[in-house]
């Protein structure tokens, strides 16, 4: 994958939680979720997904940072230079808030959608 997690910053605090991402190689973050859930004490995920996060189109380089906030917030840069990339998922409470919680990153390679009628 070009995106990696650096790390994920619970406790339970949903000004400071957030999922850290490095984009190892140029790519877009369109081509990317982001699943909540919690590990097994067999390192498995469970089939409980709690929430997902699929990213809109924005490209990224080598090197830049991806931070998405668990709270409310609009997507923007954290600098300048534009290579920390910084999203929202919008939520009202934290979500990694114990030590089996797990951020499970998923490059989407492609899909399928059809409204309901």
């Amino acid at each position: 994958m070009s995106i990696e997690i650096n790390g994920v910053l619970g406790d339970d605090h949903i000004d400071t939680e957030r999922l850290i991402l490095k984009v190892v190689e140029d790519d877009n973050l369109t081509n990317y979720a982001v699943v909540d859930s919690q590990s097994t004490m067999f390192g498995r995920i469970p089939k409980k997904d709690r929430h997902i996060f699929w990213f809109p189109s924005r490209e990224v380089k080598k090197g830049d940072t991806v931070v998405l906030y668990t709270k409310r917030g609009k997507p923007g840069f954290l600098d300048k230079d534009e290579t920390r990339h910084v999203f929202y998922w919008n939520l009202d409470k934290g979500i990694w808030t114990s030590k089996n919680d797990s951020a499970i990153l998923i490059r989407i390679m492609s899909w399928v959608s059809k409204k309901v009628i």
